[in-house]
């Protein structure tokens, strides 16, 4: 019996932006980068710095946002 092609694997990354977001993106070789999840802070300055902290063990990661008005969020 023929073993069947794998998935292609995706990529993720996250980025901050000046419009309060924070984005979590996906990427295949095989097609474009797009967002797959967005997150906004409400009443927060811009998003300066993130982090993010893949979890290999658990279905979900952390992800640490800074804004400019001195505040993280997780």
């Amino acid at each position: 019996m023929p073993i069947p092609p794998r998935p292609t694997p995706v990529k993720r990354f996250t980025g901050a932006g000046s419009g309060k977001l924070v984005e979590n993106w996906g990427y295949r070789e095989d097609s474009q980068p797009r967002v797959e999840e967005t997150l906004e802070a409400r009443h927060i300055d811009w998003a300066r710095d993130v982090a993010w902290v893949p979890n290999i063990w658990l279905s979900y990661g952390y992800i640490a946002a800074a804004y400019q008005g001195k505040t993280v969020l997780m």
